[in-house]
C-alpha cells in the first residue's frame, strides 16, 4: 500500500533525508517508509531487502515511485525499531520487557528480519530479563515460541531449579513441545551427569603398616560410599557444587591417615570442577 507524501510531515529523526548511515555506504535514501501514525523514514531499498527474508513484509514487492511514501502498518516506536535492527544501529532505549518483545516479533513474524544474534544489544536487552523474578520462565517461553534456540540456552540457565512437576498449562502451551522436551532432558541430562560423577572413589595409596586394607575401608571408602549414597538420592539439576564439598570433606577431616585423606580432597575437587563444568542438553 502506499500513499501521497504531503506537507507539512513528521520525518524520522534518525531515518532522515540528510541521514549518512554506515550500512547504507553513506548514500542517499532510495526509498520512504509511513509509520501508521505519519512519520516519514528515509531508507534505502537495497538495504532493507538484504536484512529481511520476505521483502520487508511485502512492502518491496512490488516496484516504488518518485513522491510516494509506502505505508507500513507499525507506529513510529516499533518501525524506528525494525530499521535499527536492519541497519544495526543503537536500541538502548527498548529495554521493558513486553514492548521488546513485541518489537521482536514483528521484527522476524512480519518483516522478515534475523531474530537478535548472542552478542548483540537486542539479545543482551532480550537475556538480561532472566534476572527479575520469574524472568527466566517468561524468557524461555518467549524463546520456545519463536524457536529462539540461543535465548533458550541463555535462559535454561536459570530453571535448574524449576519444579517440572506442576507447570502451568499456559505456560507448557506458550513454550511448546520442543522447547519444553529440551527443558526436561536438561534436567535428566544433568541429574544423569551427577549421579555418574559421584560414584567414582578416591584413588587411594597401597596398603601399608599405618593404613591398611581395613582402615582406609572403615575410615575413607566406607564413609565416602555413605555420602555419596545420600548425594546421589538427592541430586538434582541444580545441585551446587558447594554442597558436594560439604558433604564429602568432612571424610578428609575424619581420617587419621594423612594420604588418604589428599586422596580425598583431590577426588572431590575433580568431581566439583567436572559438576561445574556441566552444562547439560540445551
Amino acid at each position: 500500500m502506499s500513499s501521497p507524501l504531503a506537507a507539512p510531515v513528521n520525518v524520522s529523526t534518525t531515518f532522515h533525508p540528510n541521514a549518512r548511515l554506515a550500512a547504507a555506504n553513506n548514500a542517499a535514501a532510495d526509498l520512504t517508509l509511513l509509520s501508521v501514525d505519519g512519520v516519514i523514514f528515509y531508507v534505502h531499498n537495497w538495504v532493507l531487502m538484504r536484512a529481511s527474508s520476505n521483502a520487508f513484509g511485502g512492502l518491496l514487492a512490488n516496484p516504488t515511485y518518485a513522491g510516494v511514501a509506502l505505508a507500513a502498518e507499525d507506529d513510529v516506536e516499533t518501525l524506528d525499531f525494525v530499521l535499527r535492527a536492519a541497519y544495526g544501529l543503537d536500541h538502548s532505549s527498548v529495554q521493558s520487557w513486553e514492548p521488546l518483545t513485541r518489537m521482536v516479533s514483528t521484527l522476524r513474524m512480519r518483516y522478515g528480519l534475523p531474530l537478535p544474534a548472542p552478542g548483540s544489544q537486542l539479545f543482551s536487552a532480550l537475556s538480561a530479563h532472566v534476572f527479575r523474578p520469574g524472568g527466566a520462565q517468561e524468557v524461555y517461553a518467549f524463546a520456545g515460541g519463536h524457536e529462539y534456540e540461543a535465548l533458550a540456552v541463555a535462559a535454561s540457565e536459570h530453571l535448574l531449579s524449576l519444579s517440572l512437576t506442576d507447570l502451568p498449562a499456559e505456560w507448557q502451551i506458550a513454550v511448546g513441545a520442543v522447547y519444553l522436551r529440551r527443558l526436561y532432558f536438561l534436567h535428566l541430562g544433568r541429574t544423569d551427569v551427577l549421579m555418574r560423577i559421584l560414584p567414582v572413589p578416591p584413588v587411594l595409596h597401597a596398603p601399608e603398616p599405618a593404613c591398611g586394607t581395613q582402615d582406609m575401608q572403615e575410615h575413607t571408602l566406607q564413609p565416602w560410599a555413605r555420602a555419596v549414597s545420600d548425594l546421589i538420592f538427592e541430586a538434582r539439576a541444580d545441585t551446587p557444587p558447594a554442597k558436594l564439598s560439604a558433604k564429602l570433606n568432612p571424610i578428609s577431616y575424619h581420617t587419621p591417615c594423612a594420604k588418604c585423606a589428599a586422596a580425598v580432597r583431590q577426588r572431590i575437587e575433580t568431581i566439583v570442577q567436572e559438576w561445574s563444568a556441566v552444562k547439560g542438553p540445551s
